[in-house]
């Protein structure tokens, strides 16, 4: 049931930044704290251990995307195990690698970036168009704001490699521009754990989740010690860390490896400091209540006490208006059933409890967004990992084929030892690759020419297999060289060309439309973060012209009862479709469908505003002097073709 605003504890709706649910001192005495937090640090740490396995793989998948394809440990002659990079490398080759991970991946995102579409708000009610209208305005100026275009774009690369791509949303102070709004961020795998056991594909049997932080002593101050007292605390907590550590980094910058080796407990910078984030799902007991007055049935943020006193109150009012029976005033009934809510906790390695209280969000969850996890028996994985033995196959082709080079006789020269004649082997050499070159030998009886070794090496067939596992893996990814905009051999026909390419896009529906789930997902919790928080008026100006300027203005009371009004759905934002918009407006305004202003107002020409802008001027200055309006409109606009003309000042008249 989603709770409306009157309904909720007022601790969680009058505060512009996350509420705080507890209004008692969260820390308190050291040694009674770390006994209760270090229980819950326990338990989460049990589900951090259940996804080694699975981090172990991600590693691996990560590794072959970002090239390093020889790590895996392997015996050598002696006995020990060493790196395949090292056992190649002491063989005395070159560990050959050709990265065709990468390039898949990199077509895939080409073709999300060349049609993303955007979400808007879409609404069942038709008297609530101009709310929806707003929303859908202040919903793209949040994601704008964020940066989502890139946020997503390297999510979907995480979603690619590991299957699991996390967003973080929350409601925080932008130092940069001295505000607070939306914040959205990605999250690495690597610092997330929850419990391993979930099934549901929309992750609805979610029970904990969590992360690692690892961030500056400075930043922990400015979230938790809000007083003098607990900014005390947290020196006691991190005092020895932030002291002795401060200037001092554990690990060499941007190094992959940092991320595989992450401790529960202890980062491995030595100049941050831990904080544990956690939501779990846990069962409480809650007051029912059925209004009689109005028939309305909700939560009640109260005791059973402060029931009774309400029906007290309510007969006193209806008794002071005339009734005479109390029997007759409807009363407020009220009881107790137990309800799933979302609690969360902020806890120091050591156990300390930093902060914690129930959900403070109107959405009633937890602030992460992940995708469908369309895992079979339990394996969560993504495109990386079907196309791991493929791209270890090219690679040990590679290497085979560059030792057989290597080790194979190249254009040897066989003469006899009694043929030379006096000549030595140098001179034999040196007229043997002159061009134009003469030798001269006295062959002996029996004795065979000069040959030569080497000149044509054994034909193996590698080239033939590595062209074979290349189609292999543009079968599995579903990325074909269509898509990826190479050029088709000569007297290949366009229709070819086009149906491999539609061809592709259909193999990718499946990825890319479980992404969109995803971002459908994260773009319904923004939203409703948006009605919670944003509690005044603002103007939400973004890039294009599609909203009006009553939709700009953001009006918290307008939308704030809208909950189930509204559904989300995907619009085109491609230029393509952009061009087909404006081909059709154009349609529009010379067969008289429209004026002229509806026409700027519609375009997507990148004018299109300074015109409208020029011609609303117009119409402020057609009030006052007609004549003047239309001579003014006249200089500005050239000699050009005569109905364009006309249409121009049928828009000036109106």
């Amino acid at each position: 049931m989603i709770q409306n605003i009157n309904k909720i504890n007022p601790l969680l709706v009058n505060s512009k930044v996350r509420p705080k649910t507890l209004t008692s001192e969260v820390l308190q005495d050291r040694e009674e704290i770390v006994t209760s937090g270090t229980k819950s640090l326990d338990y989460f740490y049990q589900y951090w251990l259940s996804l080694s396995s699975w981090k172990t793989d991600r590693q691996k998948w990560a590794k072959y995307y970002n090239g390093d394809q020889w790590f895996e440990s392997v015996l050598n002659d002696s006995g020990i195990y060493v790196s395949e990079e090292q056992y190649i490398s002491d063989q005395g080759k070159i560990p050959l690698k050709q990265n065709k991970i990468k390039p898949v991946i990199t077509s895939i995102i080409g073709q999300f970036r060349s049609d993303r579409g955007k979400t808007v708000v879409m609404s069942r009610n038709r008297d609530k168009a101009k709310e929806t209208e707003m929303l859908s305005n202040a919903l793209q100026a949040a994601l704008e704001y964020n940066d989502t275009r890139e946020l997503d774009v390297s999510s979907l690369i995480e979603k690619c490699i590991s299957g699991l791509c996390v967003q973080r949303l929350a409601y925080n102070y932008w130092p940069e521009d001295h505000r607070y709004d939306a914040f959205i961020e990605n999250i690495n795998p690597n610092y997330i754990f929850f419990n391993t056991d979930v099934q549901d594909v929309r992750w609805r049997d979610l029970r904990v989740i969590g992360r690692v932080i690892d961030t500056t002593y400075g930043r922990i101050l400015s979230q938790f010690g809000k007083t003098s007292e607990k900014a005390k605390k947290l020196q006691e907590i991190y005092g020895n860390r932030v002291d002795k550590y401060r200037d001092f980094s554990g690990y060499n910058g941007l190094d992959p490896d940092r991320y595989y080796a992450l401790d529960f407990y202890i980062p491995d910078d030595f100049s941050k400091c831990r904080v544990i984030e956690a939501w779990e799902l846990k069962t409480v007991k809650v007051i029912m209540t059925h209004d009689w007055m109005d028939g309305s049935m909700s939560e009640f943020d109260g005791t059973m006490k402060d029931i009774e006193s309400l029906n007290q109150l309510r007969i006193q009012k209806y008794m002071e208006a005339g009734f005479s029976d109390p029997k007759e005033v409807p009363p407020i009934e009220a009881w107790e059933e137990y309800k799933e809510r979302w609690f969360y906790g902020y806890y120091s390695p050591w156990g300390d409890i930093l902060e914690e209280g129930e959900t403070p969000y109107w959405h009633g969850s937890h602030p992460f967004v992940l995708p469908p996890n369309h895992m079979v028996d339990g394996k969560l994985s993504g495109l990386v990992d079907d196309l791991y033995d493929t791209q270890r196959q090219i690679n040990r082709l590679l290497a085979l084929q560059d030792f057989i080079l290597g080790t194979s006789s190249k254009n040897t020269l066989i003469v006899d030892v009694d043929s030379l004649n006096g000549h030595t082997p140098e001179e034999i050499s040196s007229e043997y690759v002159k061009v134009g070159g003469v030798i001269v030998l006295k062959l002996r009886d029996g004795a065979k020419p000069p040959f030569e070794l080497g000149k044509n090496v054994a034909h193996l067939g590698i080239s033939e297999m590595i062209e074979m596992n290349l189609k292999i893996m543009q079968d599995i990814s579903g990325v074909y060289p269509a898509l990826q905009g190479q050029q088709a051999q000569s007297g290949t026909p366009a229709a070819r060309v086009i149906t491999e390419a539609q061809n592709s896009s259909v193999n990718l529906k499946q990825l890319i439309e479980t992404f969109s789930t995803f971002r459908k997902d994260r773009n319904e919790k923004l939203l409703k973060m948006i009605q919670q928080f944003y509690t005044e008026p603002r103007w939400l100006a973004i890039t294009g012209n599609g909203y009006s300027d009553t939709a700009k203005l953001y009006d918290p009371e307008a939308v704030r009862d809208i909950e189930f009004d509204m559904t989300l759905a995907q619009s085109a934002d491609s230029p393509v479709y952009r061009n087909v918009i404006d081909e059709k407006l154009s349609e529009f305004l010379t067969n008289g469908f429209i004026d002229f202003k509806t026409y700027i107002q519609n375009t997507s020409l990148p004018f299109a505003d300074t015109l409208l802008e020029s011609v609303r001027k117009r119409e402020e200055q057609a009030k006052t002097d007609p004549n003047g309006a239309m001579q003014g409109l006249r200089q500005d606009i050239p000699p050009a073709d005569p109905n364009a003309m006309a249409l121009v000042q049928k828009a000036a008249r109106g």
